[in-house]
């Protein structure tokens, strides 16, 4: 366990201090003591004020992993300092596994940048008339308060099953991550495909709330193929793509929350299921 050695002066209860209001009265305040007497609970506010700020940058260095140490050594606090700022942000945890669940909230985190992705649709899978590509998640990004040791309850949503034939591509589940912070972000999953390609899935709660990719339309014919929509957000996976007629498909719907292809093949149709959804929380 770190150590923080700095900690703040006349903190317990019923200190003795004068009030926030008579401190903010003290004719002091601007030019300090000059002459006269200062009295105990003056000085121990100003104290307190001072001793607050230090406390305070002990713990982020603490909560960081090493010693906030009061040895003299400025040069070397201030390293662990900045050192403890910079890697503010640049933890990150990746929640991929469709389902329900919570998270903890790690000791020092008081909040974080959540991104909330939808599952793919399913590719149609049908042999006339030629089958559309499923949509792509939706996708939420919000900044969000949190309490160390808190769970947060989350949600990654399913990837949309591919038609069995003679029949349409399922829709992708729904994401959510919340509440924490009186916020709670959701990303419903893109629409199933039949012949026309699946509507992408919507963004809510959000700062920022995005709508995903649709699938793409087919029609009769040899290459009755439909493209699968691409996930909303700047991690949005992308929707699968096919080759063409009795071609192998182009890959799989890559994740968080791209939609699935169908591709023809001689005398039929092949649907394709979308990703599964996800959540990205930077911490």
């Amino acid at each position: 366990m770190t150590t923080n050695d700095y900690k703040q002066f006349s903190a317990g209860v019923g200190a003795n201090i004068i009030s926030q209001s008579d401190y903010l009265a003290l004719s002091a305040l601007s030019g300090g003591f000059s002459s006269g007497y200062a009295y105990s609970n003056q000085i121990n506010k100003i104290l307190r004020q001072a001793t607050a700020a230090a406390a305070v940058l002990g713990q982020i260095i603490a909560d960081s992993g090493v010693d906030a140490l009061d040895d003299g050594d400025l040069a070397v606090l201030q390293a662990k300092f900045l050192a403890a700022i910079g890697a503010v942000g640049s933890r990150i945890a990746v929640l991929n596994t469709a389902g329900s669940g919570t998270w903890a909230v790690p000791s020092g985190v008081y909040g974080g940048l959540v991104h909330v992705y939808g599952g793919g649709g399913g590719g149609d899978n049908n042999s006339s008339p030629g089958g559309g590509g499923g949509g792509g998640g939706g996708c939420s990004i919000a900044y969000m308060a949190m309490t160390p040791g808190a769970s947060i309850a989350y949600i990654v949503g399913t990837a949309g099953a591919n038609g069995v034939t003679p029949s349409s591509g399922q829709n992708g589940g729904t994401s959510s991550f919340g509440p924490s912070g009186g916020i709670t972000l959701t990303a419903t999953g893109g629409s199933g495909s039949a012949s026309t390609g699946g509507v992408g899935g919507i963004g809510a709660g959000g700062t920022i709330n995005l709508i995903g990719g649709s699938g793409g339309d087919s029609y009769e014919g040899e290459q009755a193929n439909g493209d699968g929509g691409n996930c909303a957000g700047p991690h949005g996976g992308a929707g699968m793509k096919v080759r063409g007629y009795g071609a192998a498909a182009g890959g799989n719907a890559s994740w968080p929350g791209g939609g699935g292809a169908t591709h023809s093949s001689p005398g039929f149709h092949t649907g394709f299921p979308g990703a599964v959804g996800g959540i990205i929380i930077y911490y």
